[in-house]
């Protein structure tokens, strides 16, 4: 987490694909050899810093964003004074879901979900 967050310091952009095969479930939380982590906090505060774009792309474990961080993503990252690209794997079962908030667009099919700014 921490270098991420040291990361999300230097670069305006960043895409992450880790699909490591790990011996539990794929829909536990789980992403970068970490377990239980509050993805969605790790990820706000990313963006909170120099990064606007990101995209994290995990088939192995798709569930690593639960559905109540998928949520909390949706509803904070367009309030956030920033034109943010946002996409990631996601199983949080919120598919077909598709609206705008604060010139953001909100969108999950199948396994992806994405929060991208109208300019993006």
């Amino acid at each position: 987490v921490k270098m991420l967050l040291d990361l999300s310091r230097l670069v305006h952009s960043l895409s992450i694909s880790w699909n490591v095969p790990h011996a539990t479930n794929p829909d536990v939380n789980y992403f970068l050899n970490a377990e239980d982590v509050d993805w969605a906090r790790v990820i706000l505060e990313m963006f909170s810093r120099k990064i606007n774009k990101l995209k994290i792309e995990t088939l192995a474990y798709p569930g690593y964003l639960s559905r109540q961080n998928a949520d909390s993503l949706g509803q904070k990252v367009p309030l956030l004074d920033k034109k943010i690209w946002f996409e990631t794997t996601s199983s949080a079962h919120l598919d077909g879901i598709s609206y705008k908030n604060n010139e953001h667009s909100i969108q999950v099919s199948g396994h992806v979900m994405s929060i991208k700014h109208s300019t993006r």
